[in-house]
């Protein structure tokens, strides 16, 4: 095998939950990515494996992840899916998850051989974190589940001396980058609470949220939950991918692009859109824009802005950057550039004069990213990237009466690695 591990960036210093990332081709298939760190002192003897490494995890390969490394080797057996991803909770770190740590990402191929893809030394800062932080415990990573009623559990803490509220309101579950709602909070579980004593939620950190899995088509999707404590502190805890699978469920995105081969283009102008970009919870309205049959410009007509606005929070927009250009696509669909970093969630509002709200991947023939939703009847679209996802993805939206489609909406969306020390 070979590849590359890609973040965290090496030398950052991090807190809480960080992607680990990068991505992994071989002849045949690589058939996994561990996750190891270099022990330290006080590691027990147990812990060390026979390579003299401590193991961490199974990172998850993410079909789309890396469409750059799939241009660069489109020969390479499974070149779609090579980019792999592993969220590591930096807390369960020796020392409560400060020092400096040596982290190793090891790809194996089906024959036995391993190829060290890279290490990276991380700074862990827990001690002068200020965002809450915790992770999600069901769905396990890559875990496969089906039902109306499976139990999503997870726990969250924030730093002392403040506190997240017991009702839970201030969590949001969502999965494909789709507001779900808020866990019953609130909840005592013995290991949570002996390793975070005195903390102000620690007697209380589990919360749990039944999933209706029938809602969503079979297949892998991205989960994640969204914390925010009482003075209004932020973070995304626990993100990562499991698969859905339901007798009956078919594939709603498939259908979709297979419907739209066989449609004419037009150039009548059915489709306007709202661009915003929403981390952990909070929206931020972006500028204007407008050209021929589609706009970018406002759009309240949301109960979950509402409920957010009517928290009265405030999140600055840091490093999200947002293009008008004036190039023109391959299908002479205008050309619009967001620039976000990992795990950063988008979210695009559409208004359709007519017909039906459609999308698509860089080509006709590919569907829309993992980890995304589009909601015909609200017209909106989602995408939440999980870990594993990085560099360039392109996104076609159109509007359809199903005969013909509206010249599409080209946006390339650069997702880079997450800088910490800009938080």
């Amino acid at each position: 095998p070979f590849g590359v591990f890609d973040t965290p960036v090496d030398g950052s210093t991090v807190s809480g939950n960080i992607p680990v990332t990068g991505w992994a081709l071989d002849d045949v298939e690589v058939t996994k990515v561990e996750i190891k760190r270099a022990p330290v002192a006080g590691d027990p003897a147990e812990v060390i494996g026979p390579d003299g490494l401590v193991y961490i995890g199974d990172a998850v390969f993410v079909k789309g992840a890396r469409t750059d490394v799939e241009a660069a080797y489109p020969d390479y057996p499974k070149a779609d899916r090579a980019g792999w991803g592993y969220m590591m909770l930096t807390n369960f770190l020796p020392n409560s998850g400060n020092g400096t740590f040596t982290i190793y990402a090891l790809a194996y191929d089906g024959s036995g051989h391993r190829v060290e893809l890279g290490q990276k030394v991380i700074v862990c800062d827990n001690a002068h974190r200020v965002l809450p932080f915790g992770t999600i415990d069901t769905p396990g990573q890559g875990e496969t589940i089906s039902g109306a009623n499976y139990i999503n559990f997870g726990w969250a803490l924030t730093p002392q001396p403040k506190y997240i509220p017991y009702d839970g309101s201030t969590i949001w579950v969502f999965v494909d980058g789709l507001p779900l709602g808020h866990p019953v909070y609130n909840n005592y579980r013995a290991d949570i609470a002996t390793l975070f004593p005195g903390y102000a939620n620690s007697d209380g950190a589990v919360g749990f949220y039944l999933l209706d899995t029938t809602a969503f088509d079979n297949g892998v999707h991205n989960i994640a939950w969204s914390v925010t404590d009482n003075e209004g502190a932020t973070d995304g805890i626990g993100s990562r991918y499991f698969e859905i699978q339901n007798l009956g469920s078919a594939s709603a995105q498939v259908k979709n692009i297979q419907k739209l081969l066989s449609f004419e283009k037009e150039k009548s102008g059915r489709l306007k859109v709202d661009l915003k970009k929403v981390i952990t919870g909070y929206e931020i309205q972006r500028e204007k824009w407008r050209n021929g049959n589609l706009a970018l410009g406002d759009n309240q007509n949301s109960s979950y802005i509402e409920n957010v606005e009517s928290q009265g929070k405030d999140y600055e927009a840091g490093s999200v950057y947002f293009e008008k250009s004036e190039e023109i696509g391959e299908e002479g669909e205008k050309i619009i550039r967001i620039e976000i970093e990992e795990l950063e969630r988008v979210e695009l509002r559409f208004e359709v004069k007519g017909g039906e709200l459609i999308g698509w991947g860089a080509k006709k023939e590919k569907t829309l990213p993992i980890g995304s939703t589009l909601d015909k009847e609200k017209g909106i679209f989602y995408w939440q990237p999980g870990p594993g996802f990085l560099g360039k993805h392109v996104l076609h939206f159109s509007a359809t009466d199903g005969r013909c489609y509206s010249l599409p909406l080209r946006i390339e969306i650069t997702i880079n690695p997450k800088n910490y020390q800009s938080k």
